[in-house]
C-alpha cells in the first residue's frame, strides 16, 4: 500500500502510533536521514517501552497519556521537518478484521434543556523553537547534533511537550538564515556556530570576510564580531559582521512583524551580537568569551529544561549557568540582555 506524507499525519490524529513509527522508518531509509532515523529509533523505544509498562500495570494512567502526547508532539515534529511532502513509501498493512456488532437496544432519552452556546477559546499558538547550526569544515568541529538531541528531549520529557514546536537547519547559509527567520516565524532563535576570533582558521575568515575594498582599494575597517556560516555553494565558510545579524532580525522583527522573544547565541564571543539586539528583541543570551563545546551544550540543556516547565527567561539562564559550572565556565561567561539593558548577576 502507498503510504504519504499525509497518511502518516492522519495515523498520528487516529492515535495509531506504532504504524505511524514504521512508516517514519521507511521514510526515513528513503530519504537516506540519519538524523530523521535516529529521531526515529529514540520515539519508537519510547512509544514500545510506555506500552509495555501500561500493559504490566506499572505505569499510572496519567503518565501513560503524557508519553504517548510526547511521542506524538515528537513524531509532528519530524514530519514538519520533511521539505518533500508528495514522498511515498510502500508499506504492507493487513485488513482489519471486520466483527458484526450486535443490534443495539434503542432507548429513548428524556429530552434535555438546550444549555447556552459557548465560544470555544481558539488553541493556544505553540512556542517555535528554531535552531539554525553552523559548523563549516576547517573551524573545528561542533557537536551540533549532540546539543540538537539534548534540547530536543528535554522539551519533550516536559510536561508542557505539546505546547512546543521544534525546527532544526543545519549547514545555514546567510540567504537561510533570513529565510528561515521568516518562513518559520519562531519565538525563540537558538544559534549553534562559531565565533572564537583566537582560533587561526577562524582569524583567517574574519579577515578574508572584511577585506572589502573600497573605489581606490583601501580596505575599509570594519567591526570583526560577527558570526560563521556557509557561503551560498555550501562548502566555505563565510563571515558574517555584527551590523549584518543586527539588520536582519532588525527587518525581520519590526517591517515582518515576526514575534521573536527570545534569541541565544550558544557561541563563542557572542556578547558583541547580544548587545547588537538587545535594542530589537526583548531577551537575547550571548557568551563573553570563549566557551568549551561540552560547557554551551550543559548550558543549552539546563536552559531549555527549565523553558519547557514554564520558567522565565532570567531563571532559565541561571539553571543553564548551573549546568554550565561543572565544566569550569564561570557564571558571567553567559550574558543575558533583558528589554536592552544587560542583567548584573
Amino acid at each position: 500500500m502507498t503510504i504519504k506524507i499525509k497518511d502518516i499525519r492522519s495515523m498520528i490524529a487516529k492515535g495509531d502510533l506504532e504504524k505511524a513509527i514504521d512508516a517514519l522508518f521507511l521514510v526515513a531509509d528513503k530519504l537516506r536521514d540519519n538524523d530523521l532515523s535516529d529521531n526515529v529509533t529514540l520515539q519508537s523505544s519510547r512509544y514500545h517501552k510506555n506500552e509495555k509498562d501500561n500493559s504490566n500495570g506499572v505505569v499510572g494512567s496519567e503518565f501513560y497519556a503524557r508519553t504517548r502526547a510526547q511521542v506524538t508532539s515528537a513524531l509532528q515534529s519530524y514530519l514538519g521537518d520533511i521539505t518533500d511532502p508528495e514522498i511515498s513509501v510502500e508499506m504492507d498493512i493487513p485488513e482489519p478484521v471486520v466483527v458484526p456488532k450486535p443490534e443495539p437496544v434503542v432507548i429513548v432519552p428524556k429530552p434535555e434543556p438546550v444549555p447556552e452556546p459557548i465560544s470555544p477559546t481558539p488553541p493556544k499558538e505553540p512556542t517555535t523553537i528554531l535552531i539554525l547550526a553552523s559548523n563549516p569544515s576547517g573551524t573545528g568541529i561542533l557537536q551540533v547534533d549532540l546539543e540538537h538531541s539534548r534540547i530536543s528531549t528535554k522539551i519533550q520529557e516536559s510536561d508542557n511537550a505539546a505546547s512546543f514546536r521544534i525546527r532544526s537547519k543545519k549547514a545555514v547559509t546567510l540567504s537561510e538564515f533570513q529565510e528561515y527567520l521568516y518562513d518559520e516565524r519562531p519565538t525563540i532563535v537558538h544559534f549553534s556556530g562559531h565565533g572564537e576570533k583566537s582560533n587561526p582558521e577562524l582569524q583567517d575568515v574574519i579577515h578574508r570576510g572584511l577585506n572589502l575594498g573600497g573605489d581606490n582599494g583601501q580596505q575599509v575597517p570594519q567591526d570583526d564580531t560577527g558570526i560563521i556560516l556557509y557561503d551560498e555553494s555550501k562548502r566555505n565558510p563565510f563571515f558574517v559582521g555584527t551590523d549584518v545579524v543586527k539588520s536582519i532580525f532588525e527587518t525581520i522583527v519590526n517591517d515582518e512583524n515576526v514575534p521573536i522573544n527570545v534569541v541565544l547565541f550558544n557561541s563563542c564571543y557572542s556578547e558583541a551580537q547580544a548587545q547588537a539586539l538587545a535594542q530589537v528583541v526583548p531577551y537575547v543570551i550571548g557568551t563573553s568569551w570563549a566557551v568549551r563545546d561540552d560547557a554551551a551544550i550543559a548550558f543549552a540543556t539546563g536552559f531549555y529544561s527549565r523553558i519547557a516547565r514554564g520558567l522565565n527567561i532570567r531563571s532559565a539562564c541561571k539553571f543553564g549557568m548551573n549546568q554550565a559550572l561543572a565544566f569550569k565556565e564561570p557564571k558571567d561567561r553567559f550574558v543575558l540582555y533583558e528589554n536592552g539593558k544587560k542583567v548584573v548577576w
